[in-house]
């Protein structure tokens, strides 16, 4: 089975240069760090609030946003994943890793693969959903995922089943500020006008 670390590494090299990735939970944002690029956030704790940070981000930009987390992560935040789901951004993606395990807690199993069909729960939710397995396990699966990437409007979600054990990983060698300022240097650079925030004024949010 794929690791997590490779995941990342092939949907990174295949998205446009203005596109903002972020990470969440410790071990996940190590595992991304393997493959750092100056468009790339991570928050490295498993508090509930890297979901609700990377959908304020896509209301203040028309950047695209791309948001990885582990499916433990989405059980911890599930009322954010629905905020996102409603929120009408078409330029927010949530990337969610399946392993069906708390990865940094010991690799004790989780209850998502026990959820009854979870591309249907994502599609309930509001998001529009694509299964990216495919891609990475047939041959010259790869060379489709950049027209995928291309043609996606959200909200998103994509999801990709990973193997339950942990991929390369790199300890995060730099500080909050440091990571923190070259995102806002990066929101400050031209976006694209395909992907236009809605205005937070008009939406309906889930209360």
């Amino acid at each position: 089975m794929i690791t997590r670390t490779t995941v990342i590494k092939e949907i990174l090299k295949r998205l446009d240069p203005t596109d903002i990735t972020i990470f969440i939970g410790e071990s996940l944002c190590e595992e991304a760090y393997v493959n750092d690029c100056d468009t790339s956030f991570y928050i490295p704790n498993d508090y509930p609030i890297g979901l609700t940070f990377a959908l304020g981000l896509a209301l203040s930009t028309d950047k695209r946003i791309f948001v990885f987390s582990s499916d433990s992560l989405f059980l911890y935040d599930a009322s954010a994943a629905l905020q996102m789901a409603v929120s009408e951004c078409k330029n927010l993606c949530y990337v969610l890793l399946n392993s069906g395990l708390y990865l940094s807690a010991g690799g004790h199993p989780n209850i998502f693969p026990t959820l009854s069909h979870s591309q249907g729960v994502f599609f309930r939710m509001g998001f529009t959903s694509f299964v990216f397995d495919s891609f990475f396990n047939i041959p010259g699966g790869l060379k489709e995922i950049k027209g995928m990437l291309d043609t996606i409007i959200g909200p998103t979600v994509i999801f990709v089943e990973v193997g339950k054990r942990r991929g390369k990983y790199k300890e995060l060698n730099k500080s909050v500020s440091f990571f923190s300022e070259r995102l806002k240097n990066n929101l400050n650079t031209e976006g694209t006008a395909l992907f236009e925030p809605p205005n937070i004024n008009e939406l309906d949010f889930v209360k």
